[in-house]
């Protein structure tokens, strides 16, 4: 997993509860600054995607919401 899939995976909440796509790419956008990990538009799309193909998220019209597969394989659970 790349460091900004873990970021984006940091900032979904358990339980089934969602995010909305973009205060999710502002927020990681934002730590992904503070940390110094380069975050374009395009790549974070691109780790999104990564995360939807491995089923570690599922986007349900721009509600982002993390599985339990996806917190369980990202140690935030």
């Amino acid at each position: 997993m790349s460091r900004l899939e873990f970021l984006i995976m940091e900032h979904l909440p358990a339980g089934g509860r969602h995010v909305l796509l973009p205060e999710l790419q502002q927020n990681v956008q934002s730590d992904a600054q503070e940390l110094r990990v380069s975050c374009s538009s395009t790549s974070f799309d691109n780790a999104l995607r990564g995360l939807i193909d491995d089923q570690y998220v599922v986007n349900l019209d721009d509600r982002i919401i993390a599985t339990n597969m996806g917190l369980l394989r990202s140690n935030l659970i």
